[in-house]
């Protein structure tokens, strides 16, 4: 299992769809009109949200396949595999009649809507709703291809299914523009993306081998056991996310919609950043599940080695960012925005740093079959969040709800850390402690120092001081030798290259 190439194509695999709907979203809106592409993207979130479905079973199958392949038990799992996978089909089957018959047309049609596009949406909802098994089977099935260790795979696959959602409306508008035949080219992708998935587990997982599993009470409650720990993790994907949009919303109901635009800029910049350390963190995520049973040393060498390289990836990026804020969103937007989102980005940049370091603790819970204490910390966090937030963009604005976001990553952070020292004292060694503290020191006080106005010489030389100093602190007190830098941008033999003293 090669890591480096993994993470390379995992950032493949989320990137390149990205590039395509920059360039297919206003062609789009110009061929088949605005209100039909305003449809197009509540069928692309849904598409993204409607994989909850799953139960969080992609990610539990990837712990499972990665620990019987260790253990020499994949034809049994295997087994167990399909076993599930058709009783999740009937489940999701049902869900899709519900939704597909029970939602009304006007619901999704806007306000005074013409007969003929209720008639459109009520043909493009209806498809839309058959999608739902195809989505939710294809993620169980890519956890089981992650966890035999083929990111290549599964990011292929990913990379043709987010061109085809994007490109696949774009083809077919040039023919027609009716909403049903837009979101039929979709939902075919999807049951295609299906019979891939299902194809490559028939042909690389045991699957001759392992016999039917029978419906016995054992197996019932196994299921039961492996569908409790995907409700965990799929209260952490819901919840996690949730937190992070909120402020958004509340903007637009506390403060005036301005803001919103305001804020969510920096906000969509950081989150684009925070996608490399979660690649990184999801591509290690089946070789921490073996190493959490077969050799819990080793795994707390990884996950200090990891998180200790992700924090200064992104350190550099942060710190420039927080530096040329000012004039890269003016040159991007204009002053009218630069001006104010400016500061924004800088202290959601001090959020971002401390979240880069929670993102392989995170997954090290999840992967050692603890999705319960994840999704607590999240549940936890909610109420409190919510809460403080609303009082600071009440008083603050924008500027309130980007250090309220940030305080939030920053307690985060500390709760994942503490959770898996808890586990073992040997996972958060006192070396990453330090290298969190550093970071993210440097990333307030480069909130602070880059403020001034870019004109101001001495501010400047502060700006540039503050930046390179905190760099090199952080990068010297993580401790990075020579290996650990060619495991970092050579690629390391395998996962296990990570763990070398």
């Amino acid at each position: 299992m090669r890591t480096g190439r993994n993470f390379l194509y995992s950032l493949l695999g989320a990137g390149l769809p990205l590039l395509l709907a920059v360039v297919a979203v206003p062609v789009l809106g110009r061929i088949a009109g605005y209100e039909r592409l305003g449809f197009l993207t509540i069928v692309w979130a849904a598409i993204g949200y409607l994989g909850f479905l799953d139960f969080g079973l992609s990610r539990v199958f990837s712990r499972r396949v990665a620990l019987a392949a260790a253990a020499g038990t994949l034809p049994a799992e295997t087994a167990f595999l399909r076993w599930t996978a058709r009783r999740l089909f009937l489940v999701c089957s049902a869900v899709t009649l519900v939704l597909a018959f029970a939602v009304p047309s006007s619901w999704l049609a806007g306000a005074n809507p013409a007969p003929a596009w209720l008639v459109e949406v009520r043909g493009a909802w209806i498809l839309l709703a058959l999608s739902i098994p195809a989505l939710v089977l294809s993620n169980v099935w890519r956890g089981a291809i992650e966890g035999q260790g083929a990111f290549g795979v599964a990011n292929a696959l990913r990379v043709v299914m987010g061109v085809w959602t994007f490109g696949a409306p774009l083809l077919t508008a040039a023919f027609t523009n009716a909403l049903p035949a837009l979101v039929g080219g979709i939902v075919l992708g999807r049951w295609v993306s299906l019979l891939l998935h299902l194809a490559w587990c028939r042909r690389h997982l045991p699957w001759n081998a392992a016999r039917t599993v029978p419906d016995t009470s054992a197996q019932r409650a196994a299921l039961g056991r492996t569908l409790a720990e995907g409700a965990w993790v799929t209260v952490s994907s819901v919840v996690g996310p949730v937190m992070v949009v909120f402020d958004r919303f509340l903007l637009g109901a506390v403060a005036a919609l301005a803001s919103v635009t305001v804020y969510a800029i920096p906000q969509e910049v950081v989150l684009r950043m925070l996608l490399v350390p979660g690649l990184l963190a999801n591509v290690l995520f089946p070789r921490l599940a073996v190493l959490a049973q077969t050799d819990t040393a080793a795994g707390s060498a990884l996950i200090n080695r990891a998180t200790r390289m992700t924090i200064v990836m992104q350190l550099p990026f942060c710190l420039v960012l927080a530096w040329l804020a000012q004039p890269l969103l003016q040159i991007w937007l204009g002053s009218a925005i630069a001006d104010p989102a400016a500061p924004i980005l800088r202290w959601l940049l001090v959020g971002c740093i401390v979240n880069t370091a929670a993102q392989v603790p995170f997954a090290h819970l999840q992967a050692s079959g603890r999705s319960h204490i994840t999704a607590r910390i999240h549940v936890a966090e909610l109420l409190p969040y919510c809460a403080l937030l609303y009082w600071a963009v009440a008083r603050y604005g924008a500027l309130g709800a980007a250090w309220v976001w940030s305080a939030r990553c920053a307690v985060d952070a500390g709760l994942m850390l503490l959770a898996n020292w808890q586990i073992d004292r040997q996972v958060v060694s006192p070396r990453l402690l330090v290298t969190v503290a550093t970071s993210l020191a440097a990333t307030v006080v480069a909130a602070l120092a880059f403020a001034p106005a870019p004109g101001d010489a001495v501010a400047a030389g502060w700006m540039a001081a503050t930046g390179i100093a905190g760099a090199c602190i952080t990068v010297a007190l993580a401790g990075l030798d020579r290996s650990d830098a060619q495991d970092l941008l050579r690629r390391a033999r395998h996962a296990g290259g990570l763990l070398r003293p």
